[in-house]
């Protein structure tokens, strides 16, 4: 019996503008991935950006349906993890980045918090400690504090500093600290872990060397995989699509990293790919499969 994570990011933007940047009906198309996630067959699946309430009620709907059992990320984050039915579960916590006083910058992220979700399940009698990431992403970051310094959101230190123009990778590496920090102060395991999701972070640059060094993780299969910016991507309008592929290229955006020595219990290697949601979000999902 083989342990399936899934991690996807749902792409439901939040009502209002935001969602006519996206094509189709939200809901039916959340419906739709959720429907395509379950047909994987997943024992744990993590996802990102459900911020569409009513998307994320239908999400929640079918996999409640489907016998999985929910885990609400941090208060707006938009995050979540189903477990499914017979997954044995020991442990649970969920981080705030805001709660280290790393905050978020860009049109939608200065007010909504990211963070983690981490749990502990047992698989064959090992415990695999999965940590459910979502990071910093590039959108409008450079200057965007300097707004929330005229709203009266951020300090004159703050919106100097987001004038940088690695502003985002600058926010990022302070998540990823907070996290470290966070993992010591709770007394969480690195054993056997598998740090999950929409990393925002390319594959093979400079900032996802030092994030495997920070974490103390590598992937699955160390090559680069496309999980953003393909060509047949119909989940955006034509002309958005063409600026998010000029910002994020054909890369891998969406990571699952695991520590040294995680493995079945028989010691066989965990496997790795990326599942087509044939357009139905601007990221396809990966998969982590542990064998017996």
């Amino acid at each position: 019996m083989t342990l399936r994570v899934i991690s996807s990011n749902a792409n439901c933007m939040p009502a209002g503008i935001l969602s006519s940047f996206t094509t189709g009906n939200t809901v039916a198309r959340a419906e739709k991935l959720c429907e395509l996630l379950l047909g994987e067959d997943p024992d744990i699946l993590v996802l990102q950006e459900l911020y569409h309430n009513e998307a994320r009620d239908a999400f929640y709907r079918k996999l409640t349906r489907a016998q999985y059992t929910i885990l609400h990320g941090p208060d707006g984050s938009g995050q979540a993890v189903a477990l499914h039915r017979g997954i044995e579960l020991s442990g649970v916590a969920t981080l705030s980045f805001n709660a280290y006083h790393v905050y978020g910058t860009g049109p939608l992220e200065s007010s909504i918090p990211k963070g983690v979700i981490y749990l502990q399940v047992s698989h064959l009698d090992v415990a695999y400690n999965i940590y459910a990431l979502h990071l910093q992403s590039e959108i409008c970051c450079v200057g965007w504090d300097c707004v929330g310094f005229v709203l009266g959101q951020r300090n004159g230190s703050e919106a100097l500093q987001s004038l940088r123009w690695d502003q985002a990778a600058t926010i990022r590496r302070k998540q990823v600290m907070a996290l470290k920090q966070w993992i010591a102060n709770s007394g969480l395991s690195t054993d056997n872990a598998l740090f999950i999701g929409d990393f925002n972070i390319c594959y093979g640059t400079p900032e996802y060397t030092e994030l495997k060094t920070i974490l103390r993780a590598e992937p699955i299969i160390d090559r680069e995989f496309t999980t953003i910016g393909a060509s047949n991507n119909r989940s955006h309008h034509p002309i958005l699509w063409k600026i998010g592929c000029a910002i994020w290229g054909g890369g891998q955006l969406d990571h699952a990293l695991m520590t040294a020595g995680t493995g079945s219990a028989r010691g066989s290697s965990p496997a790795f790919k990326v599942i087509d949601v044939n357009s139905l979000s601007d990221h396809e999902a990966i998969l982590v499969v542990i064998p017996e």
